[in-house]
C-alpha cells in the first residue's frame, strides 16, 4: 500500500493541461472516483462544478505565473455532502514554467 493511500486527505497531481496524472485512494471517499477512474483520465473541469470552476479560474491565473494559492470553499459531494475545505495549490516549476501543480 502507498503511504498516500493511507492518508485521509485528498492528494493528487494536475499537469498544465489540468489533467489529473495522479490521485490518492480519498478521492473515491470524497468524489467517488478510484484513482484509475481518474489519472490520466479526467480532466479538472470534469471533476468540479461549474461554480467552482468559476471560482477557480483567477486562482489558476495566478498559479500558472508560479504563485502558490490558497483559498477557503464549501464543496458539496457527488453524494451530496457538505464539506468545508482549505487547499493550497503549489505549482510545479520546471525550467521556469509551471508543469502542474498539487492541491493540498
Amino acid at each position: 500500500m502507498q503511504v498516500t493511500n493511507a492518508v485521509p486527505c485528498l492528494l493528487s497531481y494536475w499537469d498544465k493541461d489540468l489533467i489529473c496524472r495522479y490521485a490518492n485512494m480519498a478521492y473515491e471517499e470524497w468524489f467517488g472516483l478510484r484513482p484509475e477512474q481518474m489519472v490520466n483520465k479526467i480532466t479538472l473541469q470534469e471533476l468540479i462544478t461549474p461554480e467552482n470552476l468559476k471560482l477557480d479560474e483567477a486562482l489558476l491565473k495566478n498559479l500558472f505565473t508560479g504563485h502558490q494559492q490558497e483559498f477557503k470553499r464549501q464543496l458539496i459531494t457527488p453524494a451530496g455532502e457538505s464539506r468545508h475545505i482549505l487547499v493550497t495549490l503549489i505549482p510545479n516549476i520546471i525550467a521556469g514554467e509551471v508543469a502542474g501543480f498539487t492541491p493540498i
